[in-house]
């Protein structure tokens, strides 16, 4: 049973090793994947990578403005909810984390705040 064990460890290695190759490979080539679905303000552009999408870029604008204006994740959330305004998702409802994470993960020196 040990035996089988340490064989079966070993390939789950390789396997994983393997894996972790194959990815360092495809983001030297410029092939990291990129979740569109979930990345408020991005695009699919024609040549497959990443482009604004200048509507959704203003719904970012709105979510920091209204950060850096001092509103709470929640008064942000409730605002774009009220508003009508979909999620990353797709979903009509917002809530504080998403716009926490949206604020976390966007370079904020890459967005021209327009008061």
């Amino acid at each position: 049973m040990t035996i089988y064990g340490s064989i079966a460890q070993s390939e789950s290695e390789n396997i994983s090793a393997s894996v972790i190759w194959g990815k360092n490979q495809s983001a030297k080539e410029g092939k990291a994947p990129f979740q569109y679905k979930r990345f408020l303000g991005y695009r699919r552009g024609p040549d497959g990578k990443p482009e604004i999408d200048p509507e959704q870029a203003e719904i970012v604008k709105r979510i920091y403005s209204s950060f850096l204006a001092g509103d709470s994740m929640t008064t942000i959330a409730n605002s774009l909810t009220a508003d009508g305004i979909p999620t990353p998702t797709g979903s009509g409802r917002w809530v504080p984390g998403t716009i926490q994470s949206i604020i976390s993960n966007t370079p904020l020196a890459k967005i021209k705040i327009v008061r």
